[in-house]
């Protein structure tokens, strides 16, 4: 007697089975979901400045805010009408953008759509920072899935990972610095000089560097 046919698993459209989670997939989560609240945060800005219109481009999403005048007011670029609805859309992009970076990394232009998220994040108002790290993730995540196996030894392996955990944390340590951080500094000092918001961006993605490049070392070789 022959027994019943064996169920076929039916994977999603698009669903890459190559793709599992690794340091390089944590990578990408992090930093994607940092980018979101990034760009949430510009959105906020954005609304709590009305409905008038925007009169140029190029514009401040906190406008003349005393906490953010370390962060320049927080430049934001926009081609939708008005303060509001840019902020609105801001909000909606960089949610859309986090959900990607956290539930869709599974698919094989998972990268791709989240460049595409961050470019359009860019055009509707949240800001350059948040975008430009979108990008990198974007990039970064295109990477999932290409690891193949090395011969490194166990203690090289160990390494490898807490390089990449520590350089992780020292490159969200080093955003969160920038707002919150040093919008809580102007509010505590009220003063500052522009030289840090450049030392402590520097700092942000020359660690994102660091982390990237130790994530895909563990990947291959672990």
């Amino acid at each position: 007697m022959v027994g019943p046919a064996p169920l076929r698993t039916v994977r999603p459209a698009g669903e890459d089975v190559s793709r599992r989670p690794n340091a390089t997939w944590r990578t990408v989560q992090w930093l994607g979901v940092l980018a979101a609240i990034m760009g949430v945060e510009h959105g906020i800005g954005e609304v709590t400045q009305g409905w008038q219109r925007l009169p140029e481009p190029m514009f401040t999403a906190w406008g003349d805010a005393e906490a953010f005048h370390l962060v320049g007011g927080e430049p934001a670029l926009s081609v939708l009408p008005s303060y509001t609805v840019s902020g609105l859309a801001s909000i909606a992009v960089a949610c859309a953008l986090g959900v990607w970076c956290t539930t869709q990394l599974h698919r094989r232009r998972a990268g791709e759509e989240i460049i595409l998220l961050s470019v359009v994040l860019l055009v509707v108002g949240g800001g350059f920072g948040p975008p430009v790290i979108g990008v990198l993730v974007g990039a970064f995540a295109t990477r999932i899935g290409a690891a193949t196996p090395g011969t490194w030894s166990g203690p090289e392996r160990i390494a490898s990972l807490r390089l990449w955990r520590w350089a992780l944390a020292a490159a969200v340590a080093g955003f969160l610095a920038l707002v919150p951080g040093l919008v809580l500094l102007a509010l505590v000092v009220r003063t500052g000089s522009p030289s840090i918001v450049l030392a402590v961006t520097s700092f942000a993605f020359a660690a994102t560097a660091a982390a990237m490049t130790a994530a895909r070392a563990h990947d291959r070789h672990g």
